[in-house]
């Protein structure tokens, strides 16, 4: 497939979502690309209480829909191939996909967000996406009282473990050291037994015996295994930043982007990782895109 756009949006969570509604606002013809499913990391969430609009907070799963149907009515499909490439051109970038799709745009907009930190411990390549994973979302239970071993214990380790435990599985969070969560997430992991926790262990190696894992842990010097249905490693999360770093080596936060390249959202905010804040990003980015391809039009007609 070719495409040509006034403006392309690589990434669909907040920040790329909010990006390409606005564009379409303002007028300009729009090609969001996503990989996966709208929403980004956001799908993951067990429940998000600190949007506004929502008193009671809402699943993150149904703030996805949501988002997907809103695009829908503004006539956004997206896009779902991979982004491979991007290089600027004469008028713009030319952008290249992983399935052999190429498309031209005069404003790029990089909301790629992050990718899950791996190789933190021997796991096997077979067993990811099968029995391994970095996303809850990506976990499909097989059945209720399915055993699962989360690692990690920052906020996504424990909010990853209630949405577990919400949907019928028993989680056991292994950790190195004290809870780094919110406070409220550890009161109602705790609440009742929901999750159960096993600070001081650190993992060392997974190997898989029939349909269950088998965990080698390290407990205060003493080597155990454990055995689970699955393992799900939330142990933080990296820049996805690839392709903009491709386009401008040497990006920050702060710095000046070439001419008609904009970003925002978690590929840039670090550990502020915050639907509002993404989309606060979003309509920045488009924003300052529509100015972009007005002063181009207005100069152009001279």
């Amino acid at each position: 497939m070719k495409w040509d756009f006034d403006a392309v949006v690589v990434g669909a969570g907040p920040c790329g979502a909010a990006a390409a509604l606005q564009l379409r606002r303002s007028g300009a013809t729009v090609g969001l690309f996503e990989r996966r499913s709208v929403g980004g990391l956001l799908r993951n969430a067990r429940l998000v209480e600190n949007y506004p609009g929502f008193p009671g907070g809402i699943t993150g799963e149904r703030f996805c829909t949501l988002l997907g149907k809103q695009l829908a009515v503004q006539g956004i499909e997206p896009i779902h191939e991979a982004v491979a490439s991007a290089e600027p051109v004469a008028g713009g970038y030319a952008i290249a996909t992983e399935a052999g799709g190429t498309a031209t745009c005069r404003v790029l907009i990089a909301a790629t967000g992050t990718r899950p930190r791996t190789g933190l411990l021997e796991e096997p390549s077979d067993l990811v996406g099968r029995k391994i994973f970095y996303e809850v979302a990506d976990i499909k239970l097989p059945r209720t009282g399915a055993s699962v071993l989360v690692v990690g214990g920052g906020d996504a380790a424990y909010d990853y473990s209630l949405n577990l435990a919400d949907r019928g599985a028993e989680v056991t969070i292994l950790r190195r050291g004290e809870p780094r969560c919110l406070p409220l997430l550890l009161e109602r992991a705790r609440a009742g037994g929901k999750v159960k926790e096993r600070a001081g262990a650190a993992t060392m190696a997974v190997a898989c015996e029939g349909s269950a894992l088998s965990v080698r842990i390290e407990d205060r010097g003493e080597i155990s295994e454990l055995s689970a249905d699955f393992l799900l490693v939330a142990c933080g999360r990296i820049p996805e930043d690839a392709l903009l770093r491709s386009l401008a080596p040497d990006w920050r936060i702060d710095a000046r982007l070439p001419g008609g390249l904009l970003t925002g959202g978690d590929l840039v905010r670090g550990l502020h990782r915050q639907a509002g804040i993404a989309v606060g990003d979003g309509l920045a980015a488009a924003m300052a895109a529509a100015e972009y391809l007005k002063e181009r039009s207005d100069t152009e007609c001279k």
